[in-house]
């Protein structure tokens, strides 16, 4: 039986990236093509965070301006900013494989996921989206009745509520194309969140946490790994102090321990850390493992790259 991995790429990685020649997100990607010529089913989902807000932003000042326009949905926006996100790197996919001569389906799932509509995230808005703000652009936003955060020194960010992901409404299709041989892209941005009522769905104004809704999926995909791609090759505790240090492997136990020091910050590494321990639990005889998107070739061969485990 094939073995199966669901990738996770960070939206961080990709507004860099020239929409007219994708040659650097090529380089990037280049290992999940390798996964597929080893024979590999690989599923690739992405976040798209950076995206959705700077889409989002710039309907809403557009409709300020034309009172004649629509009203701008949030579940819009992801649905637009999942879609070309995946058609990105659906061109970096398929032309790396055009490069080699192999030729492999590239197939992009606009995706949904199911949250629960009374989930006490939408109380409390968390998940950051578009790019960093001043501080007179956030107060503007605070003004608009927004919610707004400091980031880490960073600067400000626009927040929305982050529900937990119940189910991936297109699962079979994703496991129908995969079984067919092709490398899907799905789960963008974490899919657009929906809820269901009296035998009918709804989108809601929410951003799903990628890597949660990508372990859901590795989960139901019963994927023997998960991939979760961030800005460092590893993990590390005390991370930026001068004990600081990188971690090769962790248990479910050890990892849940450092959750309870607070050595991973709730805005960068713990949703990864919360999202492995998640697939694990689901899956005790797969793997999580947490590096950054150019050092996967070498985390594949096991020379970089933090390997959560439940025992």
């Amino acid at each position: 039986m094939k073995k199966a991995c669901v990738i996770a790429v960070g939206g961080n990685a990709l507004p860099t990236v020239n929409p007219k020649d994708t040659t650097d997100l090529e380089k990037m990607l280049a290992p999940v093509v390798d996964f597929a010529e080893q024979g590999m089913d690989v599923v690739v989902t992405y976040g798209n965070g950076p995206q959705v807000g700077v889409i989002y932003e710039g309907l809403f000042d557009l409709a300020q301006k034309h009172t004649d326009l629509s009203e701008i949905l949030m579940a819009s926006t992801g649905a637009m900013s999942e879609g070309s996100i995946g058609s990105l790197i659906r061109f970096a996919l398929r032309n790396i494989c055009l490069s080699r001569d192999k030729f492999f389906k590239v197939t992009s799932v606009i995706t949904h996921t199911l949250v629960d509509q009374n989930d006490p995230a939408f109380a409390e808005p968390t998940k950051p989206v578009g790019r960093f703000l001043s501080a007179e652009e956030a107060q503007r936003m605070r003004a608009e009745g927004r919610s707004v955060i400091e980031d880490s020194g960073r600067g400000y960010r626009w927040v929305v509520p982050s529900p937990k992901p119940k189910r991936i409404l297109e699962f079979r299709s994703i496991r129908t194309l995969m079984d067919a041989g092709h490398i899907v892209l799905a789960c963008g941005g974490g899919g657009i969140p929906t809820t269901r009522e009296n035998n009918r769905e709804h989108t809601v104004e929410a951003v799903i946490d990628k890597d949660a809704a990508s372990a859901l999926l590795a989960h139901e995909l019963k994927a023997d790994a998960l991939f979760l791609l961030t800005g460092v090759p590893k993990v590390a505790i005390n991370f930026g102090k001068e004990n600081q240090r990188w971690l090769d492997h962790i248990t479910k136990a050890e990892a849940e321990r450092y959750i309870e020091e607070g050595q991973f910050h709730k805005g960068s590494m713990l949703p990864k850390i919360e999202a492995a321990l998640d697939f694990v639990e689901h899956n005790p005889n797969g793997e999580a493992l947490i590096t950054s998107i150019d050092c996967l070739a070498d985390a594949l061969s096991g020379k970089t790259g933090t390997r959560i485990t439940l025992k």
